[in-house]
């Protein structure tokens, strides 16, 4: 039986846009659902909405998490959010290493008359 329109936006909504999700509420291939979604604009915003009241959700955890001084949520926080503050990671690498490079020329044996051997050969 396929899926309808209907069927699908409710989809959408209870499993917060996780596409597998979906999908396995429909018992359709994600093939299939992009197929349907390629057809339908409808569905792709009831996709985005879906996905933004998802990050909405990990967004509140994420405050939850840093009003309790949860040490994770606050080096996550400075390093994504605090990053224009200077809160980066970054790698530094230490080179002490001399790289030497090494041009080898052939000797040319190869004969190569004058200029006098060439005009007298004509």
């Amino acid at each position: 039986m396929k899926a309808t329109l209907e069927d699908l936006k409710k989809a959408i909504h209870e499993s917060k846009g996780i596409v597998t999700a979906v999908c396995k509420k429909l018992d359709i291939t994600r093939w299939a659902f992009y197929k349907r979604c390629q057809s339908n604009p409808e569905l792709v915003q009831e996709l985005a909405v879906a996905r933004e009241e998802l990050a909405d959700v990990a967004e509140l955890k994420l405050w939850e998490k840093l009003k309790e001084g949860d040490i994770r949520a606050i080096l996550f926080t400075l390093k994504t959010i605090g990053k224009d503050r200077g809160f980066v990671e970054r790698q530094e690498i230490e080179q002490s290493s001399t790289v030497t490079n090494i041009i080898e020329v052939p000797k040319l044996d190869a004969y190569e008359p004058t200029i006098d051997e060439i005009k007298d050969q004509h």
